[in-house]
């Protein structure tokens, strides 16, 4: 297919392709302001994510039902006899089996938690191909909802912005009510512009009034065509999207390759829409030995120190790992309780790290890890 355009199209195009390609997050935003307001709203969110995460579901499920919608991305609702819930569960009770040794309550746990997430997160989005689509994350991606939200406002933000001689407007005064009225419209719209209608010049208006918030998945979720003037919008908001499951990824890919190095018998369960990452909040099981018994030890790994333990503690397994990533002498390592490292924490303080198939490296006899106030949880 060929396409013919401008040449004030075309000087577009080249100038986006010259753009850095190392964006991330809220610094697609080259305007300071807009960029301020986004890491403003990526903070309250990422704060408040179980109060946000059911709004913005509400919202896709809006959008999906309506006659506007994307067609190449289909919404699919989910259910006990859906193909993908039924495997997923499955793998649930595959691993409440594994960890019931060491979690005794895992499957009366794991039970509440199936019923609380087929009642709250139940839809699945994916592509033309019906393959899985990263809209999936959005409602836990506070990155990427603060992009959404910095698109929905922008006419407004620079209209705020022409009116207040700072730089940079001190967002953090309201935008949690700008966010709230981005999910209802019916909440009043805070006009952070002070003694506007007193100014002589009478250069200011009421603020431009918003429309639904479901119209701004038609500028994010655009067909791949080529719509040079709108082409960004769905480039910096699938970035965000991706950007941070990449992270997550990055992060267990690094976990599991220091467990590689060192022997330890694992399996691994973090993975695009995998219910036992989801619904436990579990990343990682690690195999354990005591004695002459094996049992095995939920791991949740955190890329970020905004993310929050949450799932994985209700469990109240007699151990359960955390593993925090860090730099400790320039390089990325992970801190595990008040332990910092991750051959400290596994082969210096528990027998874990195994040098060979014959011979493996124990902790001292006087630590015992399950009579310690880390183990007590």
């Amino acid at each position: 297919m060929k396409f013919i355009i401008t040449e004030s199209q075309y000087r577009t195009l080249l100038s986006e392709q010259r753009k850095p390609k190392a964006i991330e997050g809220c610094s697609v935003f080259t305007n300071m302001n807009d960029r301020e307001f986004c890491k403003t709203v990526e903070n309250e969110i990422s704060e408040n994510l179980s109060e946000y995460s059911p709004l913005m579901e509400n919202l896709l499920k809006k959008y999906f039902s309506s006659n506007d919608k994307i067609s190449e991305i289909q919404m699919e609702h989910l259910n006990n006899e859906s193909d993908i819930v039924i495997g997923g569960f499955d793998m649930i009770e595959e691993v409440v089996n594994l960890i019931s040794v060491n979690c005794p309550q895992a499957e009366q746990v794991a039970n509440k938690l199936k019923n609380q997430w087929l009642s709250k997160y139940n839809i699945y989005f994916k592509d033309g191909l019906g393959k899985y689509h990263l809209l999936n994350r959005l409602d836990t991606n506070y990155t990427a909802m603060a992009v959404l939200i910095t698109f929905y406002y922008e006419d407004l933000l620079e209209q705020v912005r022409t009116w207040t001689s700072r730089k940079i407007t001190p967002s953090k005064l309201f935008v949690r009510d700008w966010i709230l009225h981005f999910f209802d419209s019916k909440i009043p719209l805070i006009d952070p512009r002070k003694d506007w209608r007193s100014d002589l010049t009478k250069s200011q208006e009421e603020l431009k009034k918003t429309p639904s918030p479901v119209t701004i998945f038609n500028k994010v979720l655009n067909p791949q065509e080529f719509e040079i003037e709108e082409s960004y919008y769905h480039r910096d908001f699938m970035k965000a999207l991706e950007q941070v499951r990449n992270k997550g990824f990055k992060t267990e890919d690094l976990f599991e390759k220091m467990l590689k190095e060192n022997g330890i018998v694992y399996k691994r369960y973090g993975y695009d829409y995998s219910f036992v990452d989801m619904v436990l909040g579990i990343d990682f099981l690690i195999k354990q030995t005591r004695r002459g018994s094996d049992y095995w030890v939920p791991v949740q790994v955190k890329s970020s120190f905004k993310e929050l333990y949450n799932l994985v503690d209700m469990f109240k397994c007699t151990k359960v790992i955390k593993p925090e990533l860090t730099k400790i002498d320039g390089k990325d390592d992970f801190k595990i309780g008040d332990i910092r490292g991750f051959n400290e924490y596994f082969c210096e303080e528990h027998n874990y790290c195994r040098k060979d198939d014959r011979r493996k490296v124990y902790a001292s006899p006087s630590i015992d890890y399950f009579a310690s106030k880390e183990g007590q949880i």
